[in-house]
């Protein structure tokens, strides 16, 4: 089969050529940015492919959906693979046109679109926030008088917190309605509106292989909205049997039961605790978490999760890939916000017990600013320990240390 792969990772981490049993020819649009500068590196990256196009900035055109139907006038794609949240519609709107098996526009949309997804969930009775679709300022002050103050607004399409944000009160929605806001014109901005719930988040993140979901598990985790204040994002698998795990669990599968739910899927869901012990599914994707997320799969269930997932969409039909349905030991991540200034010296080789990966990026004489999404990071670590406490702990002082040996200039005002 001809098999079509839209990449924006780094291809020597998920090497698709690699996981193809041999019967498929694959052809390759990918980032620049997802191959490696090093000669010998770039070569491995692009081997294995009947055809490879390299798109310079695909977030700011439309090159990558461009090229896939020249290339498929071509060759003729039995399957498309996206892993990347930003192709997933790309991906299902190919497919459908195409009528080619896999995730078509209807079964993807409500993956992917918050008001879409939360008025399927709503029907089904599973509890959401109150929400409201959004096209203009008269929508947002009508759901306002609704259920009042704090309500979050956002893209009903976005990734990574980009866009959201909490209205607290008039002095907040009159900011937002101001210069620059997405509900200006006459053309819908595609936001939705709801009720800001007061929580304790969670992510819970999995595999589903042959249509039954075979990894489930949920992690506690800082705020996704922390960026705006200069805080780390931090996850910490929750241990078994620990207060809320089987109910998260519940929750998700009982979620992914009432979506369409590919056969073979990865996936990724936000859930809230509120102050009284309610859950609510805040929201749910169709894809591989972000964050360290496999990462932690990989030390906690002793499986990679993208590498499992790939292999069966490229037609291997190997017995389900989980061998542990508990974690051991216990995982978490964490990823540190930029700090604006100019870097003078870089932290090396965390002293940290616990930590299993530290990875940064940065150099010396890089420039920085705010964060601008919730995995905006110029570091992050991977921690494992006998408890979430443990786990918790060590990624905390992790953070600490790092901040303490960075080394900045500070912007002139």
């Amino acid at each position: 089969m001809r098999v079509l792969v839209l990449n924006r990772f780094l291809l020597r981490f998920i090497p698709y050529s690699g996981y193809d049993t041999g019967d498929n020819e694959l052809v390759l649009i990918t980032s620049a940015s997802g191959i490696s500068p090093d000669p010998a590196q770039r070569e491995k990256d692009l081997a294995g492919y009947a055809r490879v196009v390299i798109v310079d900035n695909p977030l700011n055109s439309a090159e990558f959906e461009y090229q896939a139907n020249l290339l498929h006038a071509e060759f003729g794609f039995g399957a498309v693979v996206a892993l990347a949240e930003a192709d997933l519609l790309t991906a299902a709107r190919l497919r459908t046109r195409w009528g080619i098996a896999g995730q078509n526009w209807d079964a993807t949309v409500p993956y992917r679109d918050k008001l879409a997804m939360k008025r399927v969930l709503s029907a089904a009775g599973v509890p959401v926030a109150p929400f409201a679709r959004v096209d203009n300022v008269t929508d947002l002050l009508g759901f306002v008088d609704q259920v009042g103050y704090p309500v979050v607004v956002k893209p009903r399409r976005s990734s990574s917190s980009l866009g959201v944000r909490v209205l607290r009160d008039t002095a907040d929605l009159e900011a937002f309605v101001g210069v620059d806001t997405p509900l200006r014109g006459d053309v819908p901005p595609d936001y939705l509106a709801e009720r800001y719930i007061p929580n304790e988040m969670y992510n819970v993140d999995g595999i589903v292989t042959g249509g039954e979901v075979t990894l489930c598990w949920p992690s506690a985790t800082t705020s996704c909205l922390g960026f705006a204040d200069d805080e780390i994002l931090l996850a910490a698998g929750l241990e078994p049997g620990e207060a809320w795990q089987v109910e998260l669990v519940d929750l998700v599968r009982r979620t992914m039961a009432v979506l369409p739910t590919e056969a073979e899927t990865l996936f990724h869901a936000e859930v809230f605790r509120t102050p009284d012990g309610r859950l609510v599914l805040n929201e749910i994707g169709c894809r591989m978490g972000g964050g360290k997320i496999w990462e932690q799969f990989l030390i906690s269930f002793d499986i990679d999760i993208i590498a499992a997932h790939l292999r069966r969409l490229l037609g291997s039909r190997d017995p389900a890939p989980v061998t542990r349905t508990e974690p051991a030991p216990q995982t978490g991540w964490a990823l540190m916000p930029p700090r604006p200034g100019t870097v003078t010296a870089v932290p090396a080789d965390c002293p940290v017990p616990g930590i299993r990966h530290f990875d940064t990026g940065l150099k010396v004489g890089a420039e920085l600013g705010r964060p601008q999404s919730s995995v905006d990071a110029i570091a992050s670590f991977v921690a494992a320990g006998a408890t979430r406490g443990e786990v918790q702990a060590a990624l905390t002082a992790a953070a600490e240390w790092f901040y303490a040996e960075l080394k900045l200039d500070e912007p002139v005002a």
